[in-house]
């Protein structure tokens, strides 16, 4: 294992980290290590290729003479695990990239050009829904933000934890995919539709969200313009609120609004808003809201960016 390990180590150095430059053994090998330091969670270390099993409390029964060994060993096993996972994150991030890149071109999705006033005086995005039906049912929308270069498929499905750590594909993947909360009707608009998504590092699914709090981005053309498309309607949603609050604080989720909660929901939105460029004070209860959450800060954060989008128009097509 050590050797094997050292190795993909020797192979990393000087590579690019794209999925597109490591060949299939390679990634065979690194699934194969995921697989054997998850059973060393576990206390027993699973076989790989013909590798004699020996429990973790075996092991370190041989080694009690030599506490400088035992020391050492969980040393190896811990820096070897994170560098593990940290490589297949490399992975993940190529397969995402090229996944999303590829249904753009699947998709070609194009402002829309018409003659008609409504959709003269609102970019309406056209989308090609097709291949990508095809690929996955669970697609419900098209979702563009392209002020931070926010553009792909969003799917939804009955467990919301699903998306979590599966991609478009269905195929797991610790980057997961951009998906809306089960309870949403992408036909009939609930005043609150919520859209979740993991904060990527390398910008992939929600990671570009957080560039909406840069005074440059705000400053853009078209900055707030938020884009969606399902295979039925076309909207456009404009940003009025974005703002930084803990896990645990889920009122800005919320999908029922009995007695006076519409008002208490605007009211929410305009008193967190941290953006002044993205201030409206119009806000009412008769108007339907777009919402996104992610991950604010290094992995294992308790924050989340939150981002609400007031609807401006929709048409049928």
């Amino acid at each position: 294992m050590i050797t094997k390990l050292k190795s993909i180590i020797a192979k990393l150095k000087g590579k690019d980290k794209s999925v597109d430059l490591w060949n299939e053994e390679e990634k065979k090998e690194l699934t194969k290590l995921k697989a054997y330091f998850n059973g060393l969670k576990f206390g027993k270390a699973q076989n790989v290729e013909g590798e004699r099993k020996i429990s973790l409390k075996d092991a370190l029964r041989i080694l009690k003479r030599n506490k400088f060994a035992v020391a050492g060993v969980c040393l190896f096993l811990i820096a070897s695990a994170s560098l593990v996972y940290v490589l297949l994150g490399f992975l993940d991030n190529g397969t995402i990239r090229n996944l999303s890149d590829g249904i753009i071109v699947e998709a070609k999705p194009t402002v829309v050009s018409s003659e008609d006033e409504t959709e003269k005086a609102y970019p309406f995005l056209d989308v090609d829904f097709t291949d990508v039906l095809k690929r996955n049912s669970d697609v419900k929308a098209w979702v563009r933000i392209g002020a931070i270069d926010l553009d792909m498929p969003v799917v939804q499905t009955v467990d919301n934890d699903f998306y979590l750590n599966h991609d478009i594909d269905k195929n797991e993947n610790s980057a997961g995919w951009v998906f809306l909360d089960s309870i949403a009707d992408t036909q009939n608009l609930l005043y609150n539709t919520v859209i979740f998504g993991h904060n990527r590092a390398d910008r992939q699914m929600l990671g570009s969200l957080k560039e909406i709090l840069d005074t440059t981005v705000q400053s853009r053309e078209g900055a707030g313009v938020v884009q969606v498309t399902t295979p039925t309607k076309k909207r456009v949603f404009q940003v009025v609120s974005v703002y930084v609050t803990n896990f645990d604080d889920w009122e800005y989720t919320r999908v029922d609004f009995p007695g006076n909660a519409r008002q208490k929901f605007i009211d929410l939105i305009q008193s967190k808003n941290s953006v002044e460029a993205f201030k409206d004070e119009t806000l009412n209860t008769t108007d339907k809201f777009l919402t996104f959450s992610t991950c604010y800060g290094p992995a294992g954060t308790t924050k989340r960016l939150v981002v609400h989008a007031k609807l401006l128009a929709e048409i049928d097509y």
